[in-house]
């Protein structure tokens, strides 16, 4: 670090600390506003519990992880969030021994830039590095989708048997879950069979 940049003393102001206070009090008063911000609290209830209880248990791995390795988390260098992406990508599995997919990380990603919005910073997201870390991310991960196999009328029967549509008001939403799901099972059918 250059010696030149960090003085010693401040350097004195160079103007009239007498001359401002009396053009101060000969001007007449103002009422000043304070430009308005929104409370974090207010901002954060724009999101649902769910994402609220997925934000926090995300941003808490993450600041866990900047702890372990001494980073700062608030606000995190881009390079820290790149290089917490990329550990995890190379790790590549959650506790059950699951590879992540890459909407995983895009969730870790959207709570990072979360709290860094609600603290006022820039999001990491924004940053280049970080864009092309989850782009690269997203390329390595492609090959590895889970695919689930596909329902079966057995498996629809055994499904659409677990509906209440008979006990009120149970039944109001067990119809229209019912509907949804055996109208989609059937759509879909169709749609395998008809020819090209």
């Amino acid at each position: 670090m250059s010696s030149d940049l960090v003085t010693s003393e401040p350097d004195e102001p160079s103007w009239d600390f007498e001359a401002f206070a009396a053009n101060q009090a000969a001007a007449p008063r103002r009422r000043r506003r304070r430009p308005a911000r929104p409370h974090p609290d207010v901002q954060a209830q724009s999101l649902s519990d769910g994402t609220r209880k997925m934000y926090q248990r995300e941003w808490a791995r993450f600041v866990a992880v900047c702890n372990d390795a001494g980073a700062d988390y608030l606000p995190a260098h881009p390079l820290t969030v790149a290089m917490y992406f990329e550990a995890a990508a190379s790790d590549g599995q959650d506790e059950d021994g699951t590879p992540y997919a890459s909407n995983t990380f895009n969730g870790w990603l959207a709570a990072i830039d979360k709290w860094h919005e609600l603290a006022g910073f820039d999001k990491p997201s924004k940053n280049p590095k970080v864009t092309a870390t989850m782009a690269g991310i997203r390329r390595t991960n492609s090959g590895e989708v889970r695919r689930m196999p596909a329902l079966l009328l057995e498996g629809l029967r055994a499904l659409v048997v677990t509906i209440d549509i008979r006990n009120y008001p149970l039944a109001i939403h067990g119809v229209r879950d019912y509907a949804i799901i055996v109208m989609g099972f059937a759509v879909r059918s169709a749609a395998a069979n008809s020819p090209a």
